[in-house]
């Protein structure tokens, strides 16, 4: 992990516990599907941003090497990089525009939905960015951050 990937798995398992702690004792009468429901979007959201700002300002914070016209440099690599951070940024807000299209037009859906959409098209996504972008000899993490996206979007499924 200390060479790289699971940052944001390692929030979510640390947002696990203190969530349920939150919703147990803040929203005791609402039902953990129907917090998370709500929840969601705006943690999607934050990823978005996060990542579009983030990486820009670290070192290492590009993707694999390219001499494309969309590369960009980043501090600690050397040449032009695959822009990793804008492009799931764009994905993150891509399915942050889903989901809020969805609440929207299905008010009515059953409880649970928009997270498990979120679970299964974020860990689908993640998954594949680390796998086609990222993932590199170098970075101990890329094989986790496969595997975790996977169990994410598995879990979305039940």
């Amino acid at each position: 992990m200390w060479q790289g990937g699971l940052a944001s798995f390692g929030g979510i398992a640390l947002a696990l516990p203190i969530g349920l702690y939150l919703q147990r004792r803040w929203w005791p009468g609402s039902s953990l599907a129907r917090f998370t429901d709500a929840l969601v979007p705006a943690l999607i959201a934050g990823w978005a941003l996060g990542r579009v700002l983030g990486p820009q300002f670290m070192v290492n914070g590009g993707g694999h090497l390219t001499h494309q016209w969309f590369g960009i440099h980043y501090q600690g690599q050397v040449g032009k990089r695959v822009p990793v951070p804008l492009i799931q940024g764009a994905e993150d807000m891509i399915l942050w525009f889903v989901l809020l299209a969805i609440e929207r037009q299905h008010p009515r859906r059953r409880v649970g939905v928009i997270t498990g959409i979120a679970m299964i098209v974020w860990g689908v996504v993640r998954s594949t960015d680390e796998r086609l972008l990222l993932g590199q000899e170098s970075h101990s993490g890329s094989l986790g951050v496969q595997i975790a996206g996977i169990v994410l979007a598995l879990s979305g499924a039940c």
